[in-house]
């Protein structure tokens, strides 16, 4: 399988109606920026957090500022 076969059109990223926090490598070397950039241009309810001094595994490289990024989505989520 070809990485792009798994891109998806916008005409299916754009009914997604929920809040959605996306955490991208500044140096991932797999996935381009620019494709979690689309998202963000696609999803309207997205945020993109491009995380400086970190590759593919922003969970396990960045692990307490992946924590605290998505603990602090969640509560955002959880009082509206």
């Amino acid at each position: 399988m070809v990485v792009r076969e798994l891109i998806l059109p916008a005409t299916l990223l754009e009914p997604i109606a929920h809040n959605a926090l996306i955490l991208h490598g500044i140096q991932d070397c797999v996935v381009p920026l620019s494709r979690s950039v689309r998202l963000i241009d696609h999803l309207p309810d997205a945020t993109l957090l491009a995380v400086p001094k970190c590759s593919h595994c922003v969970q396990i490289e960045c692990a307490d500022l992946f924590h605290a990024e998505v603990a602090r989505f969640l509560s955002q989520e959880t009082t509206k």
